[in-house]
């Protein structure tokens, strides 16, 4: 009996913190926006500051806000004649993403 009660409660505890993961991963992916198509090594030495760059460009905004981050993503290199990886864009507020 008392086996069997401990093992219910813990059951509903793995599945109330796997909710809750799954809730903070969507949260923390929330702010991200992905930039398609920009060949590999045009980033130079500072990426975040290459978005910055080319979000300013394509939008035609007079300044952009706050980037935390940007980065290609974490898949391999491309080679030669496959598509180049998608940079990752994190923006400081969520209204900021809203405008793009």
């Amino acid at each position: 009996m008392v086996l069997e009660a401990t093992v219910k409660g813990l059951k509903s505890e793995v599945s109330r913190l796997s909710d809750k993961c799954l809730d903070l991963e969507g949260r923390s992916r929330r702010q991200n926006v992905r930039l398609v198509g920009i060949e590999e090594g045009h980033e130079g030495n500072n990426p975040r500051q290459f978005c910055a760059t080319v979000l300013k460009e394509i939008l035609e905004l007079e300044d952009i806000q706050r980037l935390i981050r940007g980065h290609c993503t974490l898949a391999p290199k491309p080679r030669e004649g496959e598509r180049p990886r998608p940079f990752v864009i994190r923006v400081h507020h969520g209204d900021v993403k809203d405008r793009f």
